[in-house]
């Protein structure tokens, strides 16, 4: 007596309990399963990875590629974070507002780190909110995925790199060729000026003694097309300052 009619399908349910009428059966649109998918802990990990990568990229090349890529990835989580319902348009402004006080710090006023941190804080903020405080664990699940293959990806990129052309244009990497040939003694620039032919943030290029060398500041920003001097050289390292002609 615990229940009125066992029935094998639910046509047969619906018959045995006198209940007629149509019958509608509802599923997701293409739209909803995509962002049911991509709202996934692993796959909102995996979208902000490349997003971090994407921002992490564009401030050692400045090129546009990397930051594009990390910026449709970022747009790509948030946006499917506010269809499936997660999240609102604040969530949407907080991200826009940290996205932008990085790429004022990478692009017009680099250097001091105001606007580059609170820019992160916003960002990460924006992407805690982004789930909901009912998914709050859910959400430190999918930022700890996301650090965890960031880590793992910069180490691999970092291994990666010198051996890939791509890359080295990429980063602006000096090779071996008819132009210039790789001295192991440095010491002959010192005390020598010249030009910085790419943003020094500390590393960049320079151009020594018409020479194009990979050279370093003491941890201060230089803007390409700024007189500098070499001021230390410690093997391979050429360390330089900016200098003004008397």
């Amino acid at each position: 007596h615990l229940a009125d009619a066992i029935a094998p399908t639910l046509a047969g349910a619906l018959r045995a309990s006198n209940v007629a009428g149509t019958q509608v059966t509802v599923q997701y649109t293409w739209s909803e399963r995509l962002a049911r998918f991509a709202t996934t802990p692993e796959i909102s990990g995996i979208l902000l990875t490349i997003g971090v990568l994407g921002l992490i990229l564009e401030m050692q090349t400045l090129h546009g590629i990397a930051g594009t890529i990390g910026l449709a990835s970022l747009g790509l989580f948030f946006g499917t974070h506010v269809y499936a319902g997660f999240s609102n348009g604040l969530v949407i402004g907080l991200a826009l507002l940290g996205i932008f006080g990085i790429l004022f710090e990478l692009h017009v006023l680099p250097g001091h780190g105001l606007s580059g941190v609170l820019g992160t804080l916003l960002l990460f903020s924006a992407i805690v909110l982004a789930f909901g405080f009912t998914f709050f664990f859910v959400a430190v699940q999918s930022i700890s995925i996301a650090i965890v293959l960031t880590v793992i990806a910069l180490i691999f990129t970092s291994r990666v790199i010198p051996e890939n052309a791509f890359m080295k244009r990429m980063t602006m990497s000096y090779v071996q060729g008819p132009e210039y040939v790789a001295s192991s003694d440095f010491r002959g620039l010192l005390g020598r000026t010249g030009t910085a032919t790419s943003y020094l943030r500390p590393a960049g290029v320079a151009l020594v003694d018409n020479k194009r060398v990979d050279v370093l500041t003491e941890g201060d920003f230089v803007h390409a097309g700024t007189p500098i001097r070499v001021t230390r050289v410690e093997g391979a390292r050429i360390f330089v300052e900016p200098f003004k002609e008397a």
